[in-house]
């Protein structure tokens, strides 16, 4: 089982699903059939949450994050876009920090923090040092006969 970290930064440039009003954003974001919601936001297309959740992973190679972009009403939800990440590209301990056009959406983008925390790629090591000056050939001693 994988362990994985994601943190739900914000949205920016949401489309506005309100007739009167400004839309009340929240996110549900899921990865193999566990759900979590964050904070909902009130009357702004630009929320922001800064919000963490923990996801164990079965199946590391074939899950994929999936966050939903909703409009909270009194009767019923209006979407404002979605947005799934494969998992499988990720390398171990690192952050990834990317802003993701939504789908399904006129406008806006989700900004997510990812990290596979004891699964996935491992981390390149640091490269080395690069001589900018070719080396010299090697020294050849011939003996001196006398």
């Amino acid at each position: 089982m994988g362990k994985l970290d994601v943190r739900i930064v914000g949205c920016r440039n949401l489309s506005n699903t309100e007739t009167f009003g400004v839309s009340d954003p929240y996110v549900v974001v899921s990865c193999e059939g566990k759900k979590y919601k964050t904070t909902t936001k009130d009357a702004t297309l630009n929320p922001e949450w800064n919000e963490k959740f923990t996801f164990m992973l079965a199946d590391e190679a074939s899950a994929r994050l999936e966050m939903e972009v909703w409009d909270a009403n009194v009767m019923v939800d209006s979407p404002m876009g979605r947005y799934a990440v494969a998992l499988d590209g990720l390398v171990r301990g690192v952050v990834s920090d990317k802003w993701y056009m939504l789908q399904g959406a006129k406008t806006g983008e989700i900004r997510v923090r990812i990290m596979a925390v004891d699964f996935g790629r491992a981390p390149e090591e640091a490269p080395s040092p690069v001589c900018s000056a070719p080396s010299a050939p090697p020294m050849v001693q011939h003996p001196v006969s006398g």
